[in-house]
């Protein structure tokens, strides 16, 4: 009885562990580039417009007014997959789209 029970403890702390595991990996860190010029006003909208998608949060943009350059600097959440079928309905084109709003141009999307 007391391997029996040893045995489910052993058992139920790895798929506790793995299930865990699995919640950290969900998170990657990106960044997409581009030129432009970019008031103080826009830069904020800018955050809040990548703030505003469910599977990005924590986006900065960082922008250097006298290269007209900048970076908009996100965490993207991978959604949970509930079946073989499901799709990701999240695309980097709405981001470049995003980009674009504000008379921008987009330049290089990373994932660190």
């Amino acid at each position: 009885m007391k391997k029996t029970i040893l045995f489910l403890f052993l058992f139920m702390g790895t798929i506790v562990f793995s299930q865990n595991n699995q919640q950290l990996n969900r998170f990657k860190k990106c960044s997409y580039s581009f030129t432009g010029e970019l008031s103080s006003e826009n830069k904020i909208k800018l955050e809040d417009s990548f703030n505003d998608y469910k599977e990005i949060k924590n986006a900065k943009v960082k922008y250097k007014p006298d290269n007209k350059s900048g970076e908009v600097v996100f965490e993207y959440i991978e959604p949970n997959a509930t079946g073989e079928g499901d799709k990701n309905t999240f695309s980097i084109v709405s981001l470049k789209e995003t980009i674009f709003k504000f008379n921008l141009i987009p330049l290089e999307f990373v994932t660190y």
